[in-house]
């Protein structure tokens, strides 16, 4: 797990909060024919990294 990645407590949080949901289109992570990913909407340069908060649920990892 590099730095920039929220550790698995985070992830859950975030998974729990958007409800197995990609956040951008609301697609359901069950009928998704690969895995979503956690990506970050605010850069960590700019201030305290808090990842269950800045992070998304989404589909595709840019």
């Amino acid at each position: 797990m590099s730095d920039n990645q929220p550790g698995k407590k985070a992830q859950l949080l975030v998974r729990e909060r958007a409800k197995e949901c990609c956040e951008y289109c609301m697609a359901l992570s069950n009928y998704a024919f690969h895995p979503f990913s956690i990506d970050h909407i605010f850069p960590i340069s700019k201030g305290r990294y808090q990842p269950h908060r800045q992070s998304r649920l989404g589909m595709f990892s840019l």
